[in-house]
């Protein structure tokens, strides 16, 4: 299974609600085998949210279970205490995201577009190449450019969520 939305040059023009997933795992034999292969179906966007859209591509628990089977995105509402999160999220131009702090280090790869990340006393933008370690801090983002800003992000959680 290709995934026919996938351009040719990159990532312009893409759709990161149609993101193909290919998940492994083991067997009882514990042989290598493919145990998901699909268009990943948690995605789209938030109404609380104009312009921005978001794929939960994984989640998975601060003990990792080789065997286990299934979807663990919908196993896990959140990220889970200690455990992690892989997904897309995209950021259309003039969008912005209101302050906030979440309990987790965030890892964004820039793939397309500059976002700017806004604290309280300064700010930064970074672009198409770059990578930013967010950790646990109180943030804002803006889409201050011309094109959609899109990120692959993986987050980590703290063990203590309070």
């Amino acid at each position: 299974m290709t995934n026919p939305d996938a351009p040719q040059d990159g990532f312009s023009g893409f759709d990161i609600t149609r993101l193909r997933r290919i998940v492994t795992g083991v067997d009882d034999e514990g042989c290598a085998q493919v145990t998901i292969e699909d268009t990943c179906p948690h995605s789209g966007t938030n109404p609380k949210f104009p312009g921005v859209a978001g794929t939960t591509i994984w989640r998975e628990a601060a003990e990792i279970d080789f065997g286990a089977t299934g979807d663990l995105v919908t196993r896990y509402s959140r990220v889970p205490t200690g455990g992690s999160q892989l997904f897309l999220s995209q950021l259309d131009p003039g969008v912005y995201v209101a302050p906030h702090v979440t309990k987790t280090v965030d890892h964004h790869f820039v793939i397309s577009g500059e976002i700017t990340c806004i604290f309280k006393d300064s700010e930064f933008t970074a672009r198409a190449g770059d990578v930013i370690i967010q950790r646990g801090t109180e943030h804002a983002w803006e889409n201050r450019g011309t094109a959609p800003f899109i990120s692959v992000i993986f987050m980590r959680s703290a063990h203590d969520q309070t």
